[in-house]
């Protein structure tokens, strides 16, 4: 069984994403994925530049060279924080003069945010260690780390599904495309006077690290948030798409 100690852990690194430092502001982390840098690649390879010559390009941008998209939708709320300082200072911006308002748009002008895999890693490797959650967690290729996790990574033979009458502390929703498709959301459930789900989503507003509620009923569930495009999660649930999972690292 998840501890309360796990379930309180997990909330602290949550509550840094959803309190995130910035300047003299507290902010929910924006929204940003990495698709941007693949989309990147895709317009290159259409434009006829060879692979090699592609690979060679995205170096200086995955060693964070360039001043945009720093930690690529997998930063930790310490790393996100301190690579606005950094941006800001290139700029020549006083952080403390940032507004709420002022402190997210600037990070999403500069491509700074979390993404839902690296929210629910991050989440998941400060809970039950770096070894335990890489151990079972389904990787493409050999790299072991936030940057290579998306949602697949925690479905498959990383974890088991679950019925929503056994939910738990750590379990994790995972969204998939219509008749069986890939995953392409994941979510983290967790405990506090009731049913969390806490998520990094685009599909909120304002988009980015945010907490709803989950209520359930005779073993089905009663989703709370209301996206502001697609379709509503309960009706997703009733489709067949959502599905309750537990990663195998939890015991």
């Amino acid at each position: 069984m998840v501890s309360e100690k796990e379930n309180r852990s997990a909330w602290e690194v949550a509550e840094k994403y959803l309190r995130l430092e910035v300047g003299e502001q507290q902010i929910a982390t924006p929204y940003f994925t990495n698709e941007v840098g693949r989309i990147f690649g895709r317009m290159l390879k259409n434009g006829g530049i060879k692979d090699e010559e592609i690979r060679r390009l995205f170096v200086p941008y995955n060693n964070m060279e360039y001043g945009y998209g720093w930690y690529r939708g997998k930063g930790s709320p310490e790393e996100l924080s301190a690579a606005v300082i950094k941006m800001a200072e290139k700029d020549g911006i006083d952080t403390s003069t940032f507004t709420g308002d002022g402190a997210r748009d600037y990070m999403i002008l500069n491509g700074l945010g979390v993404d839902c895999s690296g929210f629910a890693y991050n989440v998941l490797v400060r809970t039950l260690g770096t070894k335990e959650v890489n151990g079972v967690l389904s990787w493409k290729g050999e790299e072991q780390n936030a940057y290579k996790a998306g949602a697949f990574t925690f479905a498959a033979g990383a974890s088991e599904e679950v019925d929503f009458g056994e939910i738990r502390p750590l379990d994790l929703l995972l969204f998939r495309k219509p008749d069986g498709g890939r995953y392409y959301h994941i979510a983290v459930v967790l405990n506090r006077d009731g049913w969390k789900v806490v998520q990094s989503t685009s599909t909120a507003h304002p988009m980015g690290v945010n907490v709803s509620g989950i209520a359930i009923d005779a073993g089905k569930p009663s989703f709370e948030f209301t996206p502001t495009y697609g379709k509503d999660w309960n009706q997703l649930y009733t489709e067949g798409r959502i599905e309750l999972r537990r990663l195998k690292a939890v015991k």
